[in-house]
């Protein structure tokens, strides 16, 4: 029992490496980083989708072509920028 905890401990302080090769302040750095990083996507996503769907396009200069240019192309391509991200760390 001593030696698991002893072990563990040893990770956590970058003393040895674990089975990914990753220091083990590295992993610990690495989890609260996507922490962070998925707590300001749950604040900021919810705020910028009510703002997309609250768009008021009736005084746009230029008629429609805008008023289509983000409403839909600024899905398309966010859409094209998840699957690009994706594909890209499957390598």
């Amino acid at each position: 029992m001593f030696d698991t905890i002893r072990l563990q401990m040893a990770m956590m302080f970058g003393l040895i490496m674990d089975r990914t090769g990753v220091r083990g302040q590295a992993m610990v750095d690495m989890i609260v980083g996507i922490a962070v990083g998925l707590l300001v996507v749950a604040v900021i996503f919810p705020i910028a989708i009510e703002e997309l769907a609250a768009i008021n396009t009736e005084n746009w200069p230029g008629g429609g072509a805008l008023a289509t240019l983000v409403t839909v192309l600024l899905p398309i391509l966010a859409v094209i920028g998840v699957i690009l991200y994706i594909s890209g760390r499957s390598k």
